[in-house]
């Protein structure tokens, strides 16, 4: 929206932000949940924190980050989408697939309502 200060990202941005995930820990559990480091980051790109994690987790900006997966990673979302469920790290309330953005050639406003 006009006014707004939050700005739009484009598919290099969520790679770029992909990048700067945190590694994984021995149990994996912890590489992407970190709102500190989601904090940190977000005000470098103009976005909020809930975006990062979005992105590490798979949920956002998929065709832009994609080619950066591990083949756990891939695995694991196979898996979800052959099972029925959703494909990302978390779970939506509704209970159905996050698409998310795709950064195919146009920009993602992200900001919030």
């Amino acid at each position: 929206p006009a006014g707004s200060k939050r700005r739009q990202l484009i598919a290099e941005d969520a790679e770029a932000i992909y990048r700067l995930r945190p590694p994984a820990t021995y149990d994996k559990q912890a590489r992407r949940g970190s709102m500190v480091q989601c904090k940190s980051i977000a005000p470098q790109y103009g976005v909020s924190a809930k975006t990062i994690r979005d992105i590490w987790r798979g949920r956002t900006w998929i065709q832009a980050t994609e080619h950066l997966w591990t083949e756990e990673e891939r695995a694991r979302r196979a898996r979800r989408l052959a099972e029925g469920g959703p494909a990302s790290d978390s779970d939506n309330s509704d209970g159905g697939e996050r698409i998310g953005r795709t950064g195919s050639g146009s920009s993602d406003t992200v900001s919030e309502a």
